[in-house]
């Protein structure tokens, strides 16, 4: 079977779907992979739209997109089957989507939204972001945003993880690299460092993100984090140490030092962070497997801190 086979019919595999039969070419009348039809009624249709579309206009436009479509009316449904290359259709929504872009949203009315305007005030948790956001760009980091979902080997493998008891993996993942929630925030910080966009080191940028760990008696606990990844020669421990005591010192945090063990992170040559025998954070630098594992050929160091622990000893 062609490589091109073998991919798409793993993206179907992957969704949970039975190959049924091959075929050596798309051209062929027996497609290799069959999906089971998407079922919606009129109603459906109608609920989403706003409007309902006249059934021929529906067919036609849907088929012009190589969906097999049958409707069955006196039960006012609609069954319709993508075609195999559509593998981002997993939903009956998406299909709605398509004949909205191949009619030109001409048959949408808009509609003005009913606002309710009231006064407000920030949380303690966005005040708490809000100020280290400002200590962070005066030092000249650059802020990024995380993935919440990645793979198997970018959050186990690559990280040398030791608990994979730890890991939420979800069961209806839409692909295999976004198939487990992030534990740490390093992984996201790591995957914005190798990026094609990311500056030449010396750099340091940072990220707010939530993460999910579970415990000995298998309850995720959902954590939200900040990160902060130092790359380069010039960013050695030191330098995340004394970065890490001027936030705590822009915080107000007294704050002691505790010996950790994160595989992530070089033995020796990290730490935990506890305000009031409460930890909030670790910090060290990041282990040569794991920079290699990650293709990231320059030192690193890595600071993260528990906001959702913080913010309850902020003052």
């Amino acid at each position: 079977m062609p490589a091109t086979t073998w991919i798409v019919a793993c993206n179907y595999l992957d969704r949970g779907y039975t190959l049924t039969g091959y075929a050596a070419s798309v051209a062929e009348k027996e497609l290799f992979a069959k999906w089971d039809a998407f079922s919606f009624t009129n109603q459906y249709m109608t609920d989403t739209f706003g409007f309902a579309p006249s059934p021929e206009r529906f067919r036609q436009a849907l088929q012009s997109q190589h969906f097999d479509v049958y409707y069955d009316t006196a039960a006012q449904t609609w069954y319709v089957t993508p075609p195999i290359f559509r593998f981002d259709i997993i939903h009956p929504i998406d299909i709605l989507e398509d004949y909205l872009v191949v009619t030109r949203y001409e048959q949408v009315q808009p509609r003005l939204m009913s606002l309710r305007v009231g006064i407000g005030s920030p949380t303690k948790r966005n005040a708490l972001e809000e100020r280290l956001g400002e200590y962070m760009r005066a030092y000249g980091a650059r802020q990024t945003i995380g993935l919440l979902l990645d793979s198997y080997d970018n959050i186990m493998s690559n990280m040398r993880h030791e608990a994979p008891g730890q890991l939420v993996r979800l069961a209806n993942a839409v692909n295999k690299n976004r198939e487990y929630v992030v534990d740490s925030s390093l992984p996201p910080l790591l995957r914005n460092a190798v990026h094609p966009s990311a500056p030449l080191p010396p750099t340091a940028f940072y990220l707010f993100t939530e993460t999910v760990q579970v415990d000995d008696e298998n309850v995720a606990h959902s954590r939200w984090k900040m990160g902060i990844a130092l790359v380069g020669t010039e960013h050695p421990f030191n330098n995340a140490h004394t970065l890490l005591d001027a936030l705590c010192h822009h915080l107000h945090l007294p704050y002691t030092l505790k010996r950790s063990t994160s595989p992530a992170l070089i033995p020796g040559r990290q730490m935990s962070v506890l305000v009031d025998d409460v930890p909030v954070g670790q910090f060290g630098e990041v282990h040569p497997e794991v920079l290699t594992n990650w293709g990231l050929f320059y030192p690193a160091s890595f600071i993260e801190l528990d906001l959702d622990s913080i913010v309850t000893l902020w003052k």
